[in-house]
Parts: C-alpha cells; structure tokens; sequence
C-alpha cells in the first residue's frame, strides 16, 4: 500500500472513531435525557411541592428540550450512515487535505 494511500485511511479510520463516538454520545444523551424525564415525573407526582420548588430555584428542562434532543440524535443517525459508506467518507475527508 502506497504511504498516500496509507495516509488517507488512517485518516478514515480516525474519522470513523470519532464519528462512532459522536453517535454513542448522542445516544447516551437521548437515553439519559428520558431517565431524567421519568425521575423528574415521579418526583412532581409523588412530591409536588417539593418538584415545585425545585423548579422555582432552576431551570428544569422542558418537553420542547426533550424534544430538540430527540430529533438532534435522530437527525445526526441519518447524515452518519452516508459516512458508514468509506467512499462517501473519504470525498469529505480529502477536501479537507486540499
């Protein structure tokens, strides 16, 4: 394998790691985002007032907050499995090079 050849995919594998670990955060933000709305949930229907003052002192999040990082992880699922393809991937990682 040539040294250019070499070069450009390393740089897609390294590409590829952080894509990966992009994804995986986001999964685990959606996922931990729907654990905080259930606990949040029992907290306001076991223990109103103390849900109430809570959010008096800080900004709780909102269904619209849930909601924006729902379609933030589905919409980035969607542009990373065009990256998935390594020919696709490489076309974006060689203009960078240029």
């Amino acid at each position: 394998m040539s040294r250019l050849k070499r070069m450009a995919s390393d740089a897609t594998d390294d590409a590829t790691v952080i894509l990966e670990r992009i994804q995986k955060a986001s999964g685990d933000l959606k996922d931990i985002y729907y654990i905080l709305f259930d606990n949040l949930n029992a907290l306001f229907e076991s223990y109103p007032e103390l849900y109430k003052q809570i959010n008096m002192v800080v900004k709780l999040p909102t269904n619209e907050d849930a909601i924006s990082i729902t379609n933030f992880n589905q919409e980035l699922n969607q542009i990373l499995e065009h990256f998935k393809d390594e020919q696709y991937l490489s076309e974006y990682i060689d203009q960078e090079e240029m």
